[in-house]
């Protein structure tokens, strides 16, 4: 009895320590952005229209490139990020980091709704303070 609570003790540790590697296995590699929603301080949801989308994550690197062009009926926007990234200990965050034109360092906060190999959503918030929705596939 205590020889096979040992085994499945080592059993769930093994799983427990795999899931950071398994999801970045699954983010790995270039997304097309193929939506984007922004929702307001009010609760207002915007629908965009993507004009150009890609987010390209390297996991064994831990370094991303985020390119986004996108408009709504309330404002237009234009990502070109490059940098490190680093997962949350619940692999709930990717915390991308970049140097901001005055050698800056700053960061966005994704927050991974769902992911899987083939679709990706997440949020985060710009800098005023509304709710970014992003639609991804591969």
């Amino acid at each position: 009895m205590m020889k096979s609570l040992q085994i499945a003790l080592i059993f769930l540790l093994l799983l427990a320590c795999n899931k950071e590697q398994t999801l970045l296995d699954d983010l790995n590699g270039t997304w097309k952005i193929n939506g984007v929603s922004l929702t307001d301080s009010e609760g207002i949801r915007y629908e965009g229209s993507i004009i150009a989308g890609q987010l390209t994550i390297n996991s064994n690197s831990k370094t991303y490139t985020f390119n986004l062009n996108y408009s709504t009926s309330i404002v237009s926007n234009t990502y070109n990020y490059s940098g490190t990234f680093s997962l949350s200990s619940d692999s709930k965050i990717v915390q991308l980091k970049y140097l901001k034109p005055s050698n800056e360092l700053y960061s966005y906060e994704f927050k991974l709704i769902y992911a899987s190999k083939d679709y990706l959503k997440i949020e985060y918030w710009d800098e005023s303070y509304r709710l970014n929705t992003l639609l991804l596939s591969r």
